[in-house]
């Protein structure tokens, strides 16, 4: 906790610096590649400007991953994945997500929460349930 207290209070020799700008969408999941470096972010659709889902951050601006015509592909279809959210890649091909239910917060319920507890962080292991393909082929 003091070291959580020592970032907050700028008592520390660690800097913050800016990597990449979204002025249209917003951002809410990052996953690094430890093998290679590479940086990926995911993309919510909750705007008329949503272009892409997920993305490679090349030169400080996202391209569409693996491509524009092949950007979204199912992974799986799970009614207890409440608001799936914050992708990441496990060391043995598995992918992490949280379940948030967001869409259960009150400011989109009328002021009533409908969200149940706990919250889970959940694990996905296996092909793409459409295609059958294993879906961290491209990583």
């Amino acid at each position: 906790m003091k070291a959580l207290a020592a970032i907050a209070t700028g008592a520390t020799t660690a800097e913050l610096q800016e990597v990449a700008s979204f002025p249209n969408q917003q951002v809410t999941g990052v996953g690094v590649s430890i093998k290679s470096g590479r940086i990926f972010l995911n993309f919510p659709n909750w705007s008329d400007d949503h272009t892409i889902s997920l993305a490679q951050l090349v030169n400080g601006a996202p391209v569409p991953f693996p491509n524009l015509t092949k950007n979204i592909e199912p992974v799986i279809a799970d009614k207890r994945l409440l608001w799936p959210d914050t992708l990441s890649w496990g060391p043995h091909r598995e992918l992490y997500v949280t379940a948030s239910q967001i869409e259960n917060m009150p400011r989109f319920n009328n002021g009533v929460s409908t969200r149940t507890e706990p919250y889970k962080l959940w694990k996905i292991t296996g092909s793409n349930q459409v295609t059958g393909r294993f879906f961290r082929q491209f990583l």
